[in-house]
């Protein structure tokens, strides 16, 4: 019998660690369009790149992604070299510092290869999948997704734990008490 307790906590324990980690799935991006325009990026003069953000930002199949073309610095915050242009067809302030401590620490590295970093900032996770445009630049075609878990989808796994905790505190109690 204690072993079906076991196992239960077990089950309960994988099961709220997945749901937790899967909270950081993404909407799955066309990837052959965000590499086309990484590679066009290397290409384009630095005056034309807003234009191009733009273009891809259209097309891609979600609303809620920023879009920018940033520079990893060693030992300081990475910085935005381009965004999209706004409604307003007017190009928008860059040569800011990134926001995101882990996004830059990533882009100081210098990638060479598309990586995702996972994120959290003001209670908002996120997903930044970065491409790399020009690794010896350390420049980065960067794609920000945040994600808004509900308060019921982020408690149930934690309780869950909870519960597991429980079932094993009192596994273990009644063996050393029997």
């Amino acid at each position: 019998m204690r072993a079906c307790g076991w196992i239960l906590v077990v089950v309960l324990i994988v099961l709220s660690t997945w749901a937790l980690l899967s909270d950081f799935h993404s909407v799955p991006l066309p990837n052959e369009i965000i590499a086309e325009t990484a590679n066009q990026l290397k290409e384009t003069p630095e005056g034309l790149r807003p234009e191009l953000l733009g273009i891809l930002e259209s097309r891609l199949p979600i609303e809620s992604v920023q879009v920018f073309l940033a520079q990893g610095v060693p030992g300081q915050d990475a910085i935005i070299l381009a965004l999209p242009y706004d409604s307003s067809e007017e190009e928008q302030a860059s040569h800011w510092p990134i926001p995101w401590p882990r996004l830059s620490k990533l882009l100081a590295q210098g990638p060479a290869h598309p990586q995702d970093v996972f994120e959290q900032r003001k209670g908002i996770r996120y997903v930044h999948h970065v491409y790399p445009v020009d690794v010896a630049a350390k420049q980065y075609l960067v794609l920000t997704t945040p994600f808004h878990s509900s308060m019921i989808g982020q408690s149930l796994p934690w309780i869950g734990l909870g519960f597991a905790v429980l079932f094993a505190v009192l596994l273990w109690y009644s063996r050393h008490n029997a």
